[in-house]
């Protein structure tokens, strides 16, 4: 991070320690952790007593947003910039606000069909408002009644993450093969390669039921995993518990950048959202950029941290994604 950056980050923390950082102030501040978390020494200028009273004023304000945090696995007790970090983390997982770039419904008598066309990752938003991020390759094929029917139902091959929204009348429905996964609204992982003999279905958040044909094979909740085979001839596995994200490491692969030039970033994020993204200042497109993501981001959410935390400003009209602001180090 630069001087800069971290300047503006300590005031960030000098101004929440004292009580008087603003609503707006505060976005910024949770915002440097989720671009920065991998710095250490972003808290180098903070003392002990700082560090400590950093943490006991954010975790009041975990204890009012969320109801209950896993204890970590691994004690971080001895290890302050981990324990602040970790707080900071979950206090960016309260809310995020989503780009509408809805897939057109299909017309007549075919379906419509939304593929990644390269290697790299795709997001999307479905006409529900459901958002799905398909592996490089993957195909996904959405019914032509989805926007209007009683169910909405889509087919996939490869690989996708679902953050499905939730409609209490209209259940969502996944086809892999002779496979069904049936939702109301959560978050999960399907793996479902052509030539794979098996189909590996993934819950983050949520519950979906998993059958095959009209055999019902499991119901899922979150951190649960089930593999059902294609060719019905292996015994389907129980549901088994797992570690959700571990299945969705792949959905981060092009979303982690050490000091990339802004304008290769900007190239990446156009194929992975479909927009074409300009500078207005040609200066920014040099500018290093170092952060992570974990993948599943709508548009609007990557832009925003992108802008506070390098001070930049963007505008987004259709599939044209314009920032502006000043040079590097500015």
């Amino acid at each position: 991070m630069s001087s800069t950056l971290k300047n503006e980050y300590a005031k960030l923390v000098s101004k929440f320690l004292d009580g008087t950082i603003s609503p707006a102030e505060m976005q910024v501040l949770d915002r440097y952790y989720t671009l920065f978390r991998d710095e250490p020494d972003i808290i180098a200028q903070m003392n002990e007593t700082e560090v400590a009273g950093l943490e006991d004023r954010l975790q009041q304000n975990l204890h009012k947003r969320i109801r209950h945090v896993e204890r970590p696995v691994v004690p971080i007790y001895k290890r302050p910039w981990l324990r602040v970090a970790a707080l900071l983390a979950l206090c960016l997982s309260a809310a995020l606000v989503f780009i509408r770039r809805p897939v057109a419904p299909a017309t007549g008598n075919t379906s419509g069909t939304v593929s990644s066309a390269t290697i790299a990752n795709h997001f999307l938003t479905l006409p529900d408002g459901s958002q799905v991020v398909l592996h490089g390759g993957s195909r996904l094929v959405v019914d032509k009644l989805f926007a209007t029917g009683t169910t909405r139902e889509v087919s996939l091959t490869g690989e996708a993450f679902f953050n499905v929204k939730h409609e209490n009348s209209r259940p969502f429905i996944i086809h892999t093969g002779n496979v069904s996964t049936t939702v109301l609204g959560t978050a999960f992982n399907i793996k479902a390669y052509p030539g794979q003999d098996k189909i590996i279905v993934t819950v983050t958040r949520g519950r979906v039921r998993v059958q095959q044909g009209q055999t019902v094979l499991g119901i899922l909740t979150p951190n649960k995993q089930i593999i059902a085979y294609v060719d019905n001839k292996h015994a389907v596995t129980s549901p088994q518990p797992v570690i959700a994200t571990k299945a969705l490491a792949w959905a981060k692969t092009d979303m982690s950048f050490d000091a990339m030039p802004f304008g290769q970033l900007a190239k990446r994020l156009g194929e992975r959202y479909s927009v074409h993204v300009s500078f207005k200042n040609p200066a920014l497109e040099g500018c290093p950029i170092t952060g992570s993501f974990n993948g599943t981001e709508s548009l609007t959410d990557v832009l925003s941290i992108l802008s506070q935390t390098r001070n930049t400003s963007y505008t987004v009209n259709g599939k044209e994604v314009t920032i502006d602001g000043k040079g590097c180090g500015q």
